[in-house]
């Protein structure tokens, strides 16, 4: 038995290191909001630890609709396993306090090694090895610790390039040069060298398509599960287009100058399992960019825990029509509550309209809404 927990500001509890965090506003209400968001995500007979008092009603008719069979509930029982969004010391800290056996979570040995595997620099890693196995890659990123490191680095780039974090989430701490200046993002870059101890700089490219790969990791090997669309406004993901995996294929590949999507799938499953081992289990992703020259940027960067567009790929795999499309959305304001009992939902699938996916709150909508093709 598996007990999930929400916790999307794990980048950021990574960067903190500590075993209590205390995250921003805007990732804690996404946290408050997003509660019970894993019970798509949950087998039957599964648990997610999230407070269901108020919200009963809209739990037990969407639940019946969709045919999920999970528990929600403040605390887990003790021989549960853990199955956060991400893991960290400070999400270890609330399972143990939710009540699961400390036995049964990651040791301090994994949990660093899984902080190190989620540090930005493994895309650099990542694209050297793609190069070394003939996948074209823009030029590697950067990772640097002093101001005259960050000068080169620039210069390197010709003075367009992005400055990340070495953890972060949602957008932040990602800074680029063609929407903040320069002098800011020096600054900005001494307060997370002295946090986090460098940043990475990297070629600013001409995004046009944002997209992703998911794998799974278990028992040493990775393996690819799908595709990922998504959509951003400037670094913040807003949602998923909910595609079969063969259309969202065919529509990049369009895109793309002679590239196979299943060849990158393929070197990347081998580069993961060398580079993860046995050091992680569970979902990850490889965020991709196809750029305006139609050209591949095959490793954004590694994302070593859930990602919405692993919720993007179960929706569209265990809850939605085979013969409807759409978009999974991520909004961020103050909506009224969608009727469930407008959509149509068949054999407990969705086929045409749109549908809360956690119970209403102020602050984010988080919904799917689906047509016939």
């Amino acid at each position: 038995m598996k007990s999930y927990i929400f916790n999307p500001e794990n980048d950021l509890a990574l960067a903190s290191g500590s075993k209590v965090y205390t995250p921003p506003r805007n990732a804690a209400l996404l946290a408050h909001c997003g509660a019970i968001l894993p019970m798509w995500l949950a087998e039957s007979g599964d648990n997610v630890i999230a407070d269901p008092i108020g919200f009963e009603n809209w739990i037990d008719n969407t639940t019946s609709l969709f045919d999920i069979n999970i528990n929600i509930s403040t605390v887990s029982p003790c021989h549960a396993t853990g199955e956060p969004w991400g893991w960290s010391n400070a999400i270890v800290t609330k399972l143990t306090r939710a009540g699961i056996n400390r036995a049964n979570l990651p040791d301090e040995r994994a949990l660093e090694r899984m902080r190190q595997l989620s540090h930005r620099r493994m895309s650099i890693e990542i694209n050297r090895l793609l190069a070394l196995r003939g996948i074209s890659t823009p030029p590697l990123a950067i990772e640097v610790s002093t101001q005259d490191e960050i000068t080169r680095a620039v210069k390197q780039f010709n003075g367009r390039f992005v400055m990340k974090s070495p953890w972060s989430s949602t957008g932040r701490g990602v800074f680029l040069s063609n929407i903040t200046n320069a002098e800011t993002i020096l600054k900005n870059a001494d307060g997370i060298i002295r946090r986090q101890g460098s940043v990475i700089i990297e070629p600013l490219l001409d995004r046009k398509i944002d997209f992703a790969m998911l794998f799974f990791a278990e028992n040493g090997k990775v393996s690819y599960r799908g595709l990922s669309l998504f959509e951003t406004v400037g670094t913040a993901y807003t949602g998923n287009i909910l595609l079969p995996e063969k259309v969202m294929s065919q529509q990049l590949e369009n895109q793309l100058e002679g590239i196979d999507l299943s060849v990158i799938s393929i070197e990347l499953e081998q580069i993961l399992s060398d580079i993860i081992k046995d050091d992680y289990e569970g979902w990850l992703g490889i965020d991709m960019m196809v750029q305006n020259n139609g050209k591949l940027a095959p490793c954004i960067e590694l994302n070593l825990r859930k990602t919405m567009g692993v919720v993007a790929l179960i929706l569209r795999d265990r809850f939605i029509a085979s013969e409807s499309s759409g978009r999974f959305m991520v909004e961020h304001g103050n909506f009224e509550p969608l009727d469930i009992s407008r959509a149509k939902i068949e054999h407990n699938r969705l086929v045409e309209g749109a549908i809360d996916l956690v119970p209403p709150c102020q602050g984010f909508r988080i919904a799917m809404k689906v047509a016939r093709d």
